[in-house]
């Protein structure tokens, strides 16, 4: 590349991957759109470990999800059925609950209820998600006369911030940041975005009709290295 690449991360980024894209011309401004909050209640950590007894079928559409149960269980580990997205939600259900324990994979939320079985009882499915959650997970599975609780167990505030610098490309984590992101911006026409995964991309093509990349997998790794590569074939003009 013959000239500095400007990307805007809409979320915090591991240092080490911001100096490897340092290091192929790449310069990354990290700024968190959305700020995430588990919910850490008295009564929600009861209610969580008193499941953890039953042999509960559990959906996970976010790693936050996936984290802040991890923490209400305290170390229990319960015999649950995991349908969740890949990336690092798999990641994180995989390293405590087990790979064994993973029943299903999909790219968005409304796609695991087509991976579900019918016939089980009403009340045997639990959906853990945050306050910015869809419906489409709960209306699918109505659908298939599964009944599914959904407890919310991370909160997201949207924080926005205006920018004056114009990037390259705006690489985009969730649904929420794009929100945040567009409350108070838009982008140049010339600037690239980037999109973690299918759900992600449909919020950015509702506001803008910018050049969409969408990466092969919902890591932010993979999305950096599609920002990489891509401007590493079609490098900025001076």
């Amino acid at each position: 590349m013959e000239n500095k690449i400007n990307l805007l991360a809409t979320r915090l980024l591991k240092k080490e991957l911001i100096s490897r894209a340092g290091k192929k011309g790449v310069n990354i401004q990290a700024i968190p759109f959305i700020d995430v909050q588990p919910v850490a209640t008295p009564e929600l950590g009861n209610e969580i470990r008193g499941l953890a007894g039953r042999p509960l079928t559990v959906m996970f559409s976010s790693a936050n999800a996936a984290r802040s149960i991890i923490s209400l269980l305290g170390g229990e580990r319960p015999d649950w059925k995991i349908y969740c997205l890949g990336g690092a939600t798999r990641q994180a259900c995989s390293a405590f609950f087990g790979e064994a324990s993973i029943r299903g994979l999909a790219e968005k939320a409304e796609s695991l209820g087509a991976l579900v079985p019918q016939g089980q009882a009403a009340g045997d499915y639990f959906f853990f998600c945050g306050n910015q959650r869809r419906q489409e997970l709960a209306q699918i599975l109505k659908e298939k006369g599964i009944s599914l609780e959904e407890r919310i167990v991370y909160e997201t505030r949207l924080t926005p911030h205006q920018l004056q610098a114009t990037q390259d490309g705006i690489l985009f984590f969730s649904p929420s940041a794009v929100s945040s992101y567009f409350s108070t911006n838009r982008p140049s026409p010339a600037c690239v975005l980037f999109a973690i995964g299918p759900t992600t991309a449909e919020a950015i093509r509702s506001r803008s009709n910018n050049l969409l990349l969408v990466s092969p997998r919902t890591e932010e790794e993979s999305l950096l290295t599609l920002a990489v590569t891509y401007f590493h074939h079609h490098p900025i003009q001076p």
